[in-house]
This record gives structure tokens, sequence and C-alpha cells, in this order.
């Protein structure tokens, strides 16, 4: 397998490096040349797909507990008619 380097400065050994954008209101991370700085991609400071699953923890506690709260109603509400 063919190993990467950098076209600047032929380093090849690569980092991770936190990065705030201006005008952005997200950090990244960037890969960058380890020798000069150069970067070559960029990768999303959260990770989206633990994110989204922890998201979807919560929307799925949320339903449970409307469930509870529409058969509580509905328990009342019947109890009220049986009166």
């Amino acid at each position: 397998m063919a190993m990467s380097k950098c076209p600047h400065c032929n380093t090849s050994r690569f980092e991770i490096a936190e990065n705030s954008p201006a005008s952005s209101q997200y950090k990244v991370f960037l890969v960058q040349c380890s020798g000069c700085g150069a970067p070559f991609g960029v990768m999303d400071y959260f990770n989206v797909g633990t994110l989204l699953k922890k998201q979807e923890k919560a929307v799925s506690e949320m339903d449970e507990r409307l469930k509870r709260i529409e058969y509580n109603i509905a328990a009342i509400g019947q109890a009220l008619n049986n009166r």
C-alpha cells in the first residue's frame, strides 16, 4: 500500500487538530501534516452518529412517557364517567 505524503514538505506523518473557522458556529477537526501543518481534510467535531443515537433514545423515552400519560388520562376519564 502506498504511503501518503505531504506535497508541501514530503512528510508522511499526519495529525488531527481542532479548529474554529471564522464566521462558523461549529468547531471542526482538521487532518493536517505534522511537519508543516498543511490541511488535507476536515472531520466533524462531534460524532454525528453518536449524537443521533442519543436523540433517538431521548425521543423514544418521551414517547413512552407520553403513552403512560395518555393511559392515565384515559383511566381518569373512565373513572369520572363511571361515577
